[in-house]
């Protein structure tokens, strides 16, 4: 990459020295990763190979096979210097690792985009009891029931509409950004705003 070398960590110069820092730094990092090599053993073992089985031969081939090369340098044989393959084991763990946490955070996002979904409804409503508007929660609501819904408000359940009409906004339920004209007989959606007295 043409980037200043360290002279002590010189592959050419000390490849000895070399060898050793890579190993100690590859070993540091297949711990780190020991998971994923972990649960490849495991699923080779029974007989079911997933993607951690494909990284965990991977890694563990370059690892000891730069073994077998450390061995060789520490013999003299400096040559094996240029046929290591530890910085390979140790970027597989490392982007492996990478995936993971970025996919972790786009499970968190989904999961709270879930949340503030099942939150767009509100927990009371007002309902007609014989001619008098009575505030209830949404679990005291029947099939059946006359629900009263203002301008600015939120449609508690999903029904039908009984008598007005009204312009709802309906955009975090289908993404239509316009609001919608309902009238007597249309349905209407839990969570839509009502921007006219029904």
């Amino acid at each position: 990459m043409g980037l200043p070398i360290i002279d002590t960590l010189n592959m050419h110069k000390h490849p000895l020295i070399y060898t050793i820092v890579l190993f100690i730094l590859t070993t540091a990092f297949l711990i780190y990763g020991f998971d994923i090599i972990k649960n490849g053993i495991k699923n080779l073992q029974h007989r079911s190979p997933n993607m951690d089985t494909l990284v965990m031969i991977g890694v563990l081939s370059s690892y000891f096979y730069s073994i077998y090369g450390m061995i060789l340098i520490c013999k003299g044989q400096n040559s094996y210097v240029e046929n290591l393959y530890f910085e390979s084991a140790a970027i597989v763990i490392f982007f492996i690792k990478l995936g993971r946490y970025i996919d972790g955070i786009s499970k968190d996002k989904t999961k709270e985009a879930i949340k503030k979904l099942v939150q767009i409804t509100p927990n009371n409503a007002i309902i007609k009891v014989n001619g008098e508007e009575i505030e209830v929660t949404i679990d005291e609501i029947k099939k059946g029931d006359i629900i009263i819904s203002h301008a600015g408000d939120k449609i508690a359940v999903d029904g039908e509409i009984t008598s007005g009409s009204a312009h709802l906004d309906e955009t975090f339920i289908t993404g239509e950004s316009k609001p919608i004209s309902k009238n007597i007989g249309n349905k209407v959606i839990a969570g839509s705003i009502n921007y006219m007295d029904i």
